[in-house]
């Protein structure tokens, strides 16, 4: 009776057509998407108009990645509390903010605090799925969804080929101040169409397990960027290695002992699960492993990758072009998932994706001669990439309890990102561990070897993938 009661409320406080919501969500979830990859084919003119060094150019991927793994599950909490549209707004807000800053970041130090500050705003896209739900007849949400998955794709795309064109005939600093024109148009958007809903869930927020968490992975990233520099022996290296594994431990006895926790790792009893999550956390180390060296690829002298394709040098829009494959074969990789986990099952479906992956990252290693191969093997990257996003996922939120789907699926996203900043910084300290003498370039053999790592680490997944029992997975 009260959810009848609710919805006939909600009907009478509104007039917008449900397809007008979904565009003014779709518009904000294509530029959030556009914002989180633009900056890549950037990272080199980045790095050299600042002065710094690749391990902390690369924060700008992964100092991104480890607060919007977090954000989503603390806003995510706040939003039931206080409302999604409006939390959803002071998001997009957060994210505006972050890019203005960004835009005039006179140091790379700076530049990174502001990519922090945007992905503090990482809450823009799961949260739109939840507005959704709230606003749509039940048979339009499951398309609609669809459209927002598709438009951010769309943004990841447009990211990479756009970024890199504003970065070669203007300035990277107009990649952020271009987003952040783009956003403040979706705020008003969102903010003119989106209804505010009356539905609140009183939920207390788990602050010292979103504290622990971020600062484990925080620390652990901070040494994998200082090691190369300083020596992995180094009381820093060791001291953040240290302070690491102390907050991993503290943040797991908090979420284990406390009522309402940050993640509730009981759902990770289930074997699907467990496993699923750390195939998920290895697909996001191997493949933004492979987007953060692809920028460095095509600049470095001695990369033993072509520096000139398409009538154009080395430089930010070539590197925006050669990206194109990976986020096209992302896009074009989820929509069959459906189709291949109903042929072979599953766990088998997630082992392909891996091995896709493994497969495209071991070519950029070893075969890497022609432009044509390394569009190819990107293709293949972004192809597997896109499977084991929607089969992970798919996978956990039905091995998960009925009452555990919501989070299930939200650890499964943190930890693919959180794999996913830690392959950004393994990557970089790789090439800053073989240099060619005199030129502080990386060498052709640290390009090898760390594409090659991602590709172990992918098959890897992909045969721990295997042991995914179907059958495990209780009916729904």
């Amino acid at each position: 009776m009260h959810s009848e009661n609710f919805r006939t409320g909600r009907a009478l406080r509104f007039s917008a057509p449900p397809w007008s919501i979904l565009a003014a969500l779709l518009i904000a979830d294509l530029v959030y998407g556009f914002q989180q990859t633009a900056i890549t084919p950037a990272l080199p003119v980045v790095r050299h108009e600042l002065g710094a060094s690749r391990e902390w150019t690369s924060w700008l991927l992964s100092g991104y990645f480890i607060v919007a793994s977090v954000a989503p599950l603390l806003l995510g909490k706040v939003a039931d509390r206080f409302g999604k549209r409006r939390i959803y707004l002071l998001a997009l807000a957060i994210f505006t903010v972050g890019s203005i800053g960004a835009a005039f970041a006179p140091s790379i130090g700076l530049l990174v605090m502001w990519r922090l500050v945007q992905g503090a705003g990482g809450a823009v896209f799961p949260l739109s799925f939840s507005i959704l739900r709230d606003e749509l007849p039940q048979h339009r949400i499951g398309p609609g969804i669809g459209v927002l998955t598709g438009g951010f794709g769309l943004g990841a795309a447009a990211g990479f080929g756009v970024g890199g064109l504003i970065t070669e005939f203007a300035s990277w600093r107009w990649v952020f101040g271009v987003g952040a024109i783009a956003l403040i148009v979706a705020i008003g958007l969102v903010w003119a169409i989106v209804p505010a809903n009356s539905v609140r869930t009183p939920r207390r927020l788990d602050t010292p397990g979103a504290l622990l968490f971020g600062a484990a992975i925080a620390a652990l990233i901070i040494a994998l960027t200082e090691g190369p520099s300083r020596g992995w022996a180094s009381p820093l290296a060791i001291g953040l290695f240290v302070v690491a594994a102390a907050a991993v431990c503290a943040w797991l006895l908090r979420e284990l002992r406390t009522s309402d926790p940050l993640m509730d790792l009981t759902v990770l009893a289930s074997r699907p699960v467990l496993f699923t999550n750390i195939v998920s956390m290895v697909s996001g180390y191997s493949v933004i492993g492979v987007n953060i060296l692809v920028p460095f690829l095509l600049t470095a002298p001695d990369s033993g990758a072509p520096d000139a394709a398409f009538g154009l040098t080395a430089g930010p829009l070539l590197t925006g072009i050669v990206l194109l494959p990976r986020a096209f074969g992302q896009s074009a990789g989820g929509p069959v998932t459906g189709r291949i986990s109903r042929w072979i099952g599953p766990g088998n479906a997630l082992a392909v994706s891996l091995l896709l992956a493994g497969i495209g990252a071991a070519g950029l290693a070893f075969a890497r001669g022609t432009i044509w191969l390394i569009l190819a093997e990107l293709a293949v990257v972004g192809v597997g990439f896109g499977l084991s996003i929607s089969t992970g996922s798919s996978l956990v939120t039905l091995a998960a309890a009925p009452d555990q789907t919501s989070i299930a699926a939200s650890i499964n996203s943190v930890l693919r990102r959180v794999g996913g900043g830690i392959g950004a910084q393994i990557a970089a300290a790789l090439l800053a561990a073989d240099t060619v003498a005199g030129s502080g370039e990386p060498s052709s053999r640290a390009f090898t070897v760390a594409f090659a790592l991602a590709g172990i680490v992918a098959v890897a997944g992909a045969v721990l993938a295997l042991l995914i029992r179907p059958d495990s997975t209780p009916a729904r």
